[in-house]
């Protein structure tokens, strides 16, 4: 993938799979190509080789409205609109306040009120419940693929960790494409994908790849000064899988 106007590749050779229903971090310096990966999937931005499969589908060949119907991207800066909780979280209008409620308790929102007012672009709530909200909604919207795109880069370490509470516990059958600001974050990933000037440097479990003597993953990690920390917090992941 190329952007106009220049001859660099954003991405190259690039070749990966997911197991469906898993979660994986996309982790790399700045410019390795992160957000540009998820841009080209849902058909942002045109690649000029290559296919995106998802079930089997060639992305490039389904409607583009089909396509970003059964996805549902969580940006860095969420999307909300001046309005109330409840047009925020449903924005259709076709759920029910116990399905509006249930999903905010499920994302640690318990007792919002559905009718409180939301301004434009969420300013009058934190950085934190503007995310969670974002979160409640595709709750709701209960797609195949969730992309959460530096969605926490952001916010602080608390909200981070509801954030990553809701994903463990709350979509366990959901594939998680998560592009990630904090090595922490994606610890107890079931894979993480390297990027490094766009192309795949390293391709596996966070306790797999932690372990490398020269490898990339394990550089990052050291990188954080909390290389030990999260060496163990990966591998008590694995365990918990019985990886």
């Amino acid at each position: 993938m190329t952007y106009p106007k220049t001859s660099v590749a954003v991405l190259k050779g690039l070749s990966f799979s997911l197991p469906a229903g898993t979660k994986t971090g996309v982790v790399g310096r700045t410019g390795a190509g992160k957000s540009t990966l998820t841009l080209a999937l849902v058909r942002m931005v045109p690649t000029g080789g290559g296919a995106f499969l998802v079930d089997g589908v060639d992305v490039s060949r389904a409607p583009l409205e089909r396509l970003r119907a059964g996805i549902t991207v969580v940006p860095q800066e969420p999307a909300l609109f001046k309005g109330t909780i409840r047009s925020n979280v449903d924005l259709a209008g076709e759920r029910s306040d116990d399905e509006l409620l249930g999903a905010l308790r499920r994302v640690q929102l318990a007792g919002m009120d559905l009718d409180r007012a939301v301004s434009d672009s969420g300013a009058n709530l934190s950085v934190g419940e503007r995310q969670l909200l974002c979160l409640a909604r595709a709750l709701l919207r209960a797609r195949a693929l969730l992309i959460m795109d530096e969605a926490t880069a952001n916010v602080d370490s608390v909200s981070d960790a509801n954030i990553q509470k809701v994903i463990r516990e709350e979509l366990a059958g959901v594939s998680v494409l998560t592009i990630a600001h904090r090595l922490k974050t994606i610890i107890f990933y079931d894979q993480v994908l390297v990027l490094d000037g766009g192309a795949k440097k390293e391709f596996g479990s966070p306790a797999e790849l932690i372990e490398a003597e020269d490898g990339h993953f394990r550089s990052l990690c050291a990188a954080t000064g909390d290389l030990d920390a999260l060496r163990a917090e990966a591998q008590a992941a694995a365990a918990a899988r019985g990886a």
